[in-house]
């Protein structure tokens, strides 16, 4: 870069300009004599900043849900629950469904690699799995649950296949003898069909329709009994995950539980306890309602609606559960005293206490029963929702606490 200086009105050198230099600015020899001169800048070389951004981590589980979900493999009861979530937007249900199912394929992989049978066992341990081999796994899995699931039909209908062509060889070429003077117009058999036939007939059975059709007869209830003791063996592994208190195994179990069986209540409240028990009352309450729609005349799934909507803080909603509870089963005491609590909450008094004289004539002098009669007529309807949850609360608790000495009392 040159810098020309012209001269203006001085042509003097202006002072301190021999100060003014330094390293990076270089006076032509033109200055010295008074005439035109020029500035040489030398450009300073500083090196540029780069930016490095940390690296980004990157959840291999979470990828695989969304390829799942991408290429339209949908775990329906997960796909229910994120869209509940959502309430009905499918782009933000997507998005939950995403996480909750990359957070199940980790717990499915933990669960198989911590199993004893597993290859990557702690006596020979081995690098954690890249989630893609992780994915062929539970491909090759699925398609083995496949091919059992269909094993039965598979076989029945290939028995079928071969009694009838057993059938239609026997009564078209191993009937009676031929009439006389029509050997010649006698259809033959293929080659191949006759190449076939002939080890059937040498055992005698194949050759035989009744005997064919008592083995695709059989084929069945073997499918059936396949299936059977496959369901027994996950409602025990669901057993021994209750007892080992291992709730997020427990729950991925009972929605695969729900997924074979999705018409059984059983599986549906199944579900529900394992989302209590890790405090998904949302979830819970969604898996109790499906269960109670399964059976609505069962009056334990009633109850545990009921109970779900308390631990949500819904008082109407769980006061009509146990509403349904008390109109199934009336002596049900619990639920009588939860429809008084509920009740005065809801500044009810009058069915608070129709609820618990109707607990007293089913266990007459039941002492948390009188507790709570004695208590809840003390407290005055309010519209103040937390002072009425505090003072019913309070009298519930003291009741629960103080049960030997309520009995004490009435004596």
């Amino acid at each position: 870069m040159h810098l020309e200086l012209v001269e203006i009105e001085d042509p003097a050198v202006p002072e301190g300009l021999d100060a003014a230099r330094d390293d990076d600015v270089t006076l032509a020899p033109a200055m010295a004599g008074g005439g035109d001169f020029t500035i040489d800048i030398k450009p300073i070389e500083r090196p540029v900043p780069i930016t490095r951004s940390a690296p980004v981590k990157v959840d291999g589980y979470a990828q695989q849900a969304a390829r799942e979900y991408a290429r339209g493999h949908v775990d329906q009861p997960l796909w229910e629950r994120a869209l509940t979530q959502a309430g009905g937007d499918k782009t933000a249900a997507a998005a939950i469904y995403v996480r909750a199912r990359g957070t199940a394929l980790r717990l499915l992989d933990r669960d198989r690699r911590s199993h004893p049978a597993h290859p990557a066992h702690p006596a020979h341990p081995a690098p954690a799995p890249v989630p893609e081999i992780a994915a062929a796994d539970r491909r090759r899995v699925a398609r083995r649950a496949a091919f059992a699931r269909y094993r039965g039909p598979a076989l029945g209908g290939l028995a079928l296949l071969t009694v009838a062509a057993a059938s239609v060889y026997y009564l078209v070429w191993g009937g009676a003898p031929a009439a006389p003077g029509l050997d010649a117009t006698r259809p033959t058999a293929p080659a191949s069909l006759a190449s076939s036939a002939a080890p059937a007939r040498a055992d005698g059975n194949a050759a035989n329709p009744r005997a064919a059709a008592a083995g695709a007869a059989g084929a069945l209830p073997q499918a059936n009994a396949d299936a059977a003791n496959s369901l027994a063996a996950l409602r025990a592994k669901i057993e021994a995950l209750r007892l080992a208190g291992n709730w997020n195994v427990l729950v991925l179990h009972a929605v695969e539980w729900t997924r074979r069986e999705p018409n059984n209540p059983a599986a549906w409240d199944e579900l529900r306890d394992g989302y209590v028990h890790l405090r998904q009352y949302d979830d819970a309450l969604a898996a109790a309602r499906k269960a109670v729609q399964l059976a609505p005349g069962d009056p334990a799934l009633w109850r545990h609606v009921g109970e779900v909507n308390v631990a949500l803080d819904d008082p109407p909603a769980a006061l009509a559960a146990f509403r349904e509870v008390v109109a199934r089963d009336g002596s049900d005491v619990a639920s009588l005293q939860a429809i008084a609590l509920l009740a005065t909450r809801l500044s009810e008094p009058q069915e608070a206490k129709a609820a618990l004289e109707r607990a007293l004539a089913v266990h007459p002098g039941d002492a948390v029963t009188v507790c709570l009669r004695q208590g809840l007529a003390q407290i005055a309807p309010t519209r103040d929702a937390y002072a009425a949850l505090r003072q019913v609360s309070a009298v519930d608790g003291k009741c629960r606490g103080h049960a030997d000495a309520a009995a004490v009392a009435l004596k």
